[in-house]
């Protein structure tokens, strides 16, 4: 399948994107999920959405999962496909909360915004989509990343954490490939919805959720714990035996490192 930016959507944006606004700025990452297997690569569109001047980084299954969750109809989510990424970035001024559903488990922690320090390729342009891109690198939590930005597009974000350059990242992608993000429209956005309800979550501090994360990939079904479901201890040792082995061929976060 092939995914083309909707330019005619990106320029009526940006003809108003000076003032405090609502954008939704879509991507299409493709991720290799078990380091040691080329052929484990998936794909994911995933939402930057900017709400005057918060933005939230989601895949678009937690997006709409969360606004079906949010109406008088939750059976809507019988068919949607699951996220493969449980987690929502919302930066505000200088601070990152970190937020992830391991339903009915609900997490997050507060960490810094570090501006990501960029080293700039300036002889190096290549033209995306019409727009012209420069090229800049950086190393971020273990990987070694490349970036065409464009100044054409006046927004000093990007996905994930990913912050900093004089304009939209238009494509990202670690030197092994293994996470590769593509822009594929920017739209403005009359009415936008930020679903997450802060009071739900637990904080938690970064390494606390990191261990949670390695008790999950030991005994998956703590994430029952809190459910209503009350499965026997053959339930429990069945549930464990097959998404244990499952987690076992999701081995390749996007931080490598703290």
């Amino acid at each position: 399948m092939r995914f083309t930016l909707n330019i005619t959507v990106i320029f009526i944006s940006l003809i108003s994107f000076a003032q405090n606004g609502n954008y939704r700025i879509k991507y299409l990452l493709d991720f290799q999920k078990d380091s040691l297997d080329t052929q484990s690569v998936n794909r994911e569109i995933m939402y930057l959405d900017i709400i005057n001047n918060v933005s939230i980084f989601q895949s678009e299954n937690l997006f709409k999962k969360d606004s079906i969750s949010s109406t008088d109809n939750p059976y809507s989510l019988f068919g949607l496909p699951k996220p493969e990424f449980k987690y929502k970035i919302v930066k505000e001024d200088n601070i990152c909360n970190y937020f992830v559903d391991y339903s009915p488990s609900h997490r997050f922690y507060v960490e810094n915004i570090d501006k990501v320090e960029w080293n700039f390729i300036n002889d190096t342009i290549k033209t995306i989509e019409n727009f012209k891109c420069k090229l800049a690198k950086t190393t971020f939590k273990g990987r070694n990343y490349f970036a065409w930005y464009s100044i054409e597009i006046p927004i000093n974000s990007g996905p994930y954490k990913f912050n900093g350059l004089p304009g939209l990242v238009v494509e990202l992608f670690d030197s092994k490939k293994h996470y590769h993000f593509q822009l594929l429209s920017i739209k403005e956005m009359q009415n936008m919805k930020n679903y997450t309800e802060r009071k739900k979550y637990t904080k938690i501090s970064k390494q606390d959720l990191i261990q949670l994360q390695n008790n999950i990939k030991i005994k998956p079904s703590i994430i029952l714990s809190n459910s209503n479901l009350n499965l026997p201890k053959e339930g429990m040792d069945k549930y464990d035996n097959k998404h244990r082995e499952l987690n076992k061929k999701f081995n390749n976060p996007i931080e490598l490192t703290d």
